[in-house]
């Protein structure tokens, strides 16, 4: 004891002297004027960088010390550009990439609402004025690869279905991501994302949507908005929340003034994505001539029109439409999700074109008739109803006088309304069918506009000068979904795992970011951002913010039994039992406990293990209680995995159950009482990494034993369902790449 204590009070010295230095240094840079003037023309930020630059510039790489601030600094900069900080790190002093992942896995960062998110973000929020904290939620989903990988940290599988507060046994394929964007100011903040199997349910989208906007609320934002896709989905969700609205007013006598949903007695008002309307509006006329009324004269809009200028237009290498090419005009070549090529055909100078050469004789097989100006006013009606919804400055060119902010005095309204009767007029008809049809792109469209309406009243009353229509669309949800399939890699399709990572990342980089709501909250943008950033990534606690952890029973009736095992597995067994007998001794160090690990009785399989052997070297043998009760834990955990791979403690709960099933009282001795337990972590361990890679094999098509251990059509209930689903979304993924390949 004294040894110890004149060690440590050794040590204590020692960090004094350390400590008296380095104050007697500070003191005179200190009191050095030409630092003392330095420090007042730079940020905090980059004073606090140039100190610890003074401070570790000197010492070894393994002797330097960094704060939490110089930690938060060096991971934006890695998280931006990793060759970038791999090139400054050789001029610096930055702390390892190492020591920087490290710090940022420590985050909780799960599916579901991240309170730790909305915690950091409070404190932004509160600087805001309140023009600045109206928002949209815009929402969305994704596809992603399936794939299972078991997580340490989390003590679960990512790769399953799982919304937050519930995961389903299930594999994910699809990611839904919720962002909330300013309306007058255009910050964007990415908020939560939930994993799902196919598309998310309506009703679980609803649920969702209800959580985060409540969320937003509690934080200061206030939601004016929703904004999605017309994805079957998304329509059913909004129509499920303004029906509960309805309902709720009917029953207590309140008259419904409202055209959107309540929440927390708020109106919220959706809106459909433009861009998205537009495209669906272009790939119906593909196939369907459009009919509509404008100015009281009927119109037939005709894609043959479209196709004819532009082989008018190609005839001659002169061009007129130089943008346009194959991909917007041929059906079969058009990629039918870029914005661009609809934006480039719906035009004013293909509509201008197209009513100027109508009914000439041109000397080309390729004239166009007359009723092409009908096709003409079509594309230049659509061309402004795009500029009026797309403007993204408030003062608009001379040329588009539409293109601008919308205000109090602008036209915008008044061409809305023309608009919307023109379009609720309007018909496609089918010529295989011989009937006319309302498509839900034109039906979307028409509600979006009256929305347009709807919100010019509600909002520019509140002292808002202006709005701008691009902002109520979700380029910045396409734009972040394009991020995190290019993050590190080109990955079109990452997992869920890749996903979790990239989306932490990108959470990261927007808190710097001139989009961040932070953004000129503070005349130092930079400290207001490090300081936000801080309680997220040190997982500082928060009221209100812990871990989900289930505690769950697991209850069985039927386990596999060891003696219908088949010979060959049955050595195979004893190959792993060898494995963990190997790592255990090795660990442990006791003759006795070795002893114990390798005494048999001649009933344990040798066959693999003697295979496997080289000629001078000597594999673990595993004792005949190692053999048996591994055979026994490879049996449940089997049969267990596929049946609760969805909940939290996973780890923890197996191996519970196992110490419980199996007797392990043989694996003891005086010095290591805990032997069998040891034993128990190393094989749930290895199961759990083995069974997520036999998973991921049968979805990539690699795993033909499977395949026709199918084809043998066995009892179904001895069958993984995670391994029957995955193999069925395999099937599902290659008769898509037959199709799309025709």
């Amino acid at each position: 004891m004294v040894t110890q204590l004149n060690t440590k009070a050794a040590k204590f010295h020692i960090q004094r002297e350390s400590y008296r230095k380095r104050l007697m240094h500070a003191e005179a840079v200190a009191k050095n004027p030409n630092f003392a003037n330095f420090a007042d023309v730079i940020n905090e930020t980059t004073y606090k960088f140039i100190l610890q630059q003074l401070r570790n510039q000197s010492l070894p790489p393994k002797a330097r010390r960094y704060t939490i601030d110089d930690k938060l600094l060096a991971l934006i900069v890695l998280k931006s550009s990793s060759k970038g900080y791999k090139i400054l790190s050789k001029i610096f002093s930055l702390p390892s990439k190492h020591t920087l992942l490290n710090m940022l896995n420590k985050v909780p960062f799960r599916p579901g609402v991240n309170k730790q998110i909305f915690a950091s973000l409070k404190d932004v929020v509160q600087k805001l004025s309140i023009n600045e904290r109206k928002c949209a939620l815009v929402f969305d989903e994704m596809s992603i690869s399936p794939s299972l990988s078991y997580n340490i940290r989390a003590d679960c599988y990512d790769g399953v279905e799982d919304f937050g507060k519930e995961r389903f046994p299930h594999l994910a394929d699809h990611a839904n991501v919720f962002m909330v964007k300013g309306v007058y100011r255009q910050w964007k903040q990415a908020l939560s994302f939930t994993f799902s199997n196919g598309p998310v349910k309506s009703l679980q989208l609803k649920k969702m949507i209800v959580e985060i906007i409540k969320e937003c609320h509690n934080i200061g934002f206030e939601v004016v908005a929703t904004i999605c896709d017309q994805g079957s989905a998304n329509s059913s969700a909004v129509n499920l929340l303004i029906k509960e609205t309805n309902e709720h007013l009917l029953k207590n006598g309140i008259e419904n003034k409202y055209i959107g949903f309540l929440v927390d007695n708020k109106e919220i008002v959706p809106l459909y994505d433009v861009p998205h309307l537009f495209k669906g509006i272009r790939n119906n006329l593909l196939l369907k001539n459009l009919h509509f009324t404008m100015n009281d004269v009927e119109h037939v809009a005709k894609w043959e029109h479209i196709e004819q200028l532009y082989f008018l237009d190609t005839a001659e290498d002169t061009r007129l439409l130089p943008k346009l090419t194959d991909r917007h005009v041929i059906g079969k070549k058009i990629n039918k999700m870029k914005v661009a090529y609809m934006t480039q055909l719906f035009s004013h100078a293909v509509g201008a074109h197209l009513q100027r050469f109508a009914g000439w004789d041109t000397h080309t097989p390729h004239n166009l008739p007359l009723e092409a100006t009908q096709t003409g006013t079509f594309i230049l009606f659509m061309d402004k109803l795009f500029d009026s919804l797309n403007g993204n400055n408030k003062i608009a060119p001379l040329s588009k006088p539409l293109k601008g902010g919308l205000t109090m005095t602008s036209d915008h309204e008044q061409f809305w309304r023309d608009a919307i009767r023109v379009l609720e007029n309007a018909k496609f008809f089918d010529s295989q069918k011989k009937i006319f049809c309302k498509v839900p792109s034109i039906l979307n469209l028409v509600k979006t506009l009256k929305a347009f309406i709807y919100l010019k009243k509600v909002l520019l009353i509140n002292k808002m000068q202006y709005i701008l229509p691009r902002a109520l669309n979700q380029d910045c949800l396409e734009n972040f979904f394009a991020s995190m399939r290019s993050h590190g890699r080109r990955n079109i399709s990452p997992d869920a795992r890749h996903f979790i990572t990239s989306f932490k990342a990108l959470i990261v980089n927007n808190f710097m970011s001139s989009h961040s709501p932070s953004s000129n909250c503070e005349d130092d943008f930079t400290v207001g951002a490090l300081d936000n950033l801080r309680s997220f990534i040190t997982g500082e606690e928060v009221p209100g913010i812990c871990l989900l952890e289930n505690n769950f029973t697991i209850e069985t009736s039927f386990i596999v039994s060891h003696s219908k095992k088949r010979p060959i597995a049955k050595a195979t067994l004893a190959y792993v039992a060898g494995y963990v007998g190997n790592r255990i001794s090795k660990s442990a160090n006791c003759s006795v406990c070795k002893d114990m690990l390798t005494t048999s009785y001649g009933n344990v399989p040798m066959d693999v293990i003697e295979a496997r052997e080289y000629s001078n070297s000597r594999l673990f043998r595993p004792g005949t209680y190692l053999y048996l009760v591994i055979s026994q834990a490879c049996s449940r955990l089997f049969y267990l995995i596929p049946r609760h791979c969805h909940k939290y403690g996973l780890n923890r709960s197996l191996i519970a159950f196992i110490m419980e099933t199996i007797n392990f009282d043989f694996l003891k001795c005086e010095k290591h009482t805990d032997l069998g337990l040891h034993v128990v972590k190393l094989i749930v361990k290895v199961i759990f990494y083995f069974w997520g890679k036999q998973v991921n094999k049968i979805l990539n098509g690699n795993d033909e034993r499977f395949v026709r251990l199918l084809a043998t059509k066995p009892n179904m209930t001895t069958i993984d369902a995670i391994k029957l689903e995955a193999h069925r979304k395999y099937l599902s993924k290659l008769k898509n790449k037959k199709k799309y390949s025709i």
